[in-house]
């Protein structure tokens, strides 16, 4: 009896172990069920939730102008070298270097004690001539009346005109002598052909100085040149007549708008660049020598295609642009042109009114599904 109740005691345990097996068991199958019932769903929303938040704009064409920019040298147009016409002695030096100068203004006095001799003397000479020539015009006048009744030979009515041409030819030398002694006499003072700055001055009171030795070096400054260079490649899109904006670094508030006056006919050996020039007028006062910065207009598209920059993707194929075709992007390569501070130029794969994305454009592929940022929200 006692073996029949430990046999009966042992497959009760048993027993009682394996329902308690397949009671988990069971459990755990309708736990794993029902999570997996749960998930389901909430994969799908998750899914729809992750798609990235971009933002987008409208492509419209617009105004497009492409201007380059060079930094350049202000030269002065004319830097004449004032000589000695005369020679003399420097009596006076009425300016300096930096002094600022106008056309006619005089520089130096050479002594003119001589040339004003030379003045006398020829007003002296032409007065003589002229009086003789008075003299030979009334004898003239008489020989006539007498001539018209025979009472002078004809012979001496042509000697007396004769007399008369040669005093009057005479009289015409004198007047050319004294010309020339009062040309002579205004050169002792030495002028300023233009308007600007003493550059160099070469003589002191009291230097000899023959006619040709340089007194003073000038520098033009009522009108300047820029002498802007840009790169080789330009060469051929540059030309006279293109609009410049000048802008002085010592002067930024008074910017100068001119136009290309002519390109240089060679390329510089050294730089390998090409100089456009552009004269203008000096209403600023700026100095010859400076530097001078000109933004030169080669290019202006009415109709210009622009995209913000975060909008172009580069691929190793190319760029792209994502078009927004409602909930999805699709990639459109295309070609670009200039950039400007408005953004890139496109030249080929868009031709306006389509919605672009501007940013989250980097993260995108080909036929993704995006959601459009809240209208206001800044931009990541």
């Amino acid at each position: 009896m006692h073996m029949h109740f430990g046999i009966m005691g042992r497959f009760s345990l048993w027993a009682m172990r394996s329902l308690a097996a397949l009671a988990f068991a069971a459990s755990a199958s309708l736990t794993l069920a029902a999570d997996e019932k749960a998930i389901a769903p909430a994969s799908s929303k998750d899914a729809s939730e992750h798609a990235p938040v971009v933002t987008v704009m409208t492509v419209r064409p617009q105004m497009l102008e492409d201007w380059r920019v060079a930094t350049g040298t202000l030269e002065a147009v004319a830097t004449p070298t004032v000589a000695a016409e005369v020679a003399g002695r420097i009596k006076r030096v009425l300016v300096d270097e930096g002094d600022t100068i106008t056309a006619g203004q005089p520089l130096a006095l050479i002594d003119d004690a001589d040339y004003r001799i030379a003045v006398a003397r020829a007003e002296a000479q032409l007065a003589q001539a002229e009086a003789l020539l008075r003299g030979a015009r009334l004898k003239l006048q008489r020989l006539e009346r007498l001539v018209r009744t025979d009472s002078a030979p004809r012979s001496s009515l042509d000697d007396a005109r004769a007399a008369y041409d040669a005093l009057k030819a005479q009289r015409d030398v004198a007047r050319a002598a004294l010309d020339q002694a009062r040309r002579q006499l205004a050169r002792t003072i030495i002028r300023s052909p233009v308007n600007g700055r003493v550059g160099r001055r070469f003589v002191s009171q009291g230097d000899y100085i023959a006619p040709g030795r340089p007194a003073f070096a000038l520098i033009a400054t009522d009108r300047l040149r820029a002498r802007l260079p840009f790169a080789e490649i330009l060469s051929t899109r540059l030309k006279a007549g293109l609009p410049v904006r000048l802008e002085n670094p010592a002067d930024p508030n008074h910017p100068v708008r001119a136009e290309i006056t002519r390109i240089s006919p060679a390329v510089d050996a050294a730089s390998r660049a090409v100089f456009a020039l552009v004269t203008f007028d000096n209403i600023h006062a700026w100095r010859p020598g400076a530097s001078i910065i000109g933004r030169v207009r080669i290019r202006k598209v009415p109709a210009a295609i622009l995209v913000p920059r975060p909008a172009l993707v580069l691929r190793a194929d190319g760029a792209v642009v994502f078009v927004l075709n409602r909930d999805r992007v699709r990639a459109v390569p295309v070609k670009t042109g200039i950039s400007t501070e408005a953004g890139v130029e496109i030249l080929s794969g868009l031709k306006g009114g389509e919605r672009i994305v501007v940013d989250g454009a980097g993260f995108l592929t080909d036929g993704m599904k995006v959601r459009l940022a809240r209208q206001g929200a800044p931009r990541s």
